[in-house]
């Protein structure tokens, strides 16, 4: 989405702010931890705690590829790659938060 887009610019322009684009091929390794349905929280005296049967793997829409490409614009765009080309590798995981962690994207830029 546009607001996750333009959130996940500010982070990195402000994380990265003042060095230079780095040049060369990369390693991108990517965290994405989606937002719980309540489907997959109990009820009642379990409200709260993720049900046992729930996934921990996000598998639903936004694709991977898709997530991947807008974080390797994203690093583009605030200027911690001089072109998203330059990622040689990623490593992609897609999960569901617990109920007490936010949601959010870890991000890790190596060098190769």
């Amino acid at each position: 989405t546009v607001k996750w887009r333009q959130t996940l610019h500010g982070a990195l322009s402000q994380w990265w702010e003042g060095r230079p684009p780095i040049r060369g091929p990369v390693l991108v390794s990517l965290v994405a931890t989606f937002a719980r349905p309540k489907s997959h929280l109990g009820t009642g005296r379990n409200a709260g705690t993720v049900k046992p049967g729930a996934p921990r793997w996000h598998t639903t829409y936004p694709d991977a590829d898709k997530t991947a490409r807008a974080v390797g614009d994203g690093l583009v765009d605030a200027g911690v790659l001089a072109d998203d080309s330059q990622i040689a590798r990623w490593q992609i995981q897609k999960v569901w938060a617990d109920p007490d962690d936010r949601p959010g994207a870890l991000i890790t830029v190596e060098v190769l």
